[in-house]
């Protein structure tokens, strides 16, 4: 009976999630290219609390960023890519992304 009622209530509390991805991005025209900053606001409009912060720069531009995020999330469930990643993965100044949770 107790572990039914633990089985239900699982569902309802917050559990913490971690991450870490890398983004490539495109050498396309500079005003189509994300910068840092957006990067990360991307991130925390999302809820992602971003933990470690990488950057490897061509020139001035930054190529590849590497960052560990950690965010909240109800209930036991399978592993899964959140939406803010897929988003990133198909936005055109992104070349390649990695995901990892």
């Amino acid at each position: 009976m107790i572990l039914w009622l633990l089985k239900a209530l699982e569902d309802h509390i917050p559990s913490v999630r971690n991450g870490t991805l890398i983004v490539e991005l495109s050498d396309g025209d500079s005003t189509e290219i994300r910068t840092e900053r957006s990067l990360r606001q991307t991130l925390h409009k999302a809820d992602f609390h971003i933990t470690t912060w990488k950057v490897r720069f061509v020139g001035s531009r930054p190529c590849l960023i590497e960052c560990g995020v950690r965010w909240m999330r109800k209930g036991h469930h399978q592993p899964s890519t959140p939406e803010v990643i897929e988003q990133l993965a198909a936005a055109p100044d992104v070349k390649r992304l990695t995901w990892r949770s």
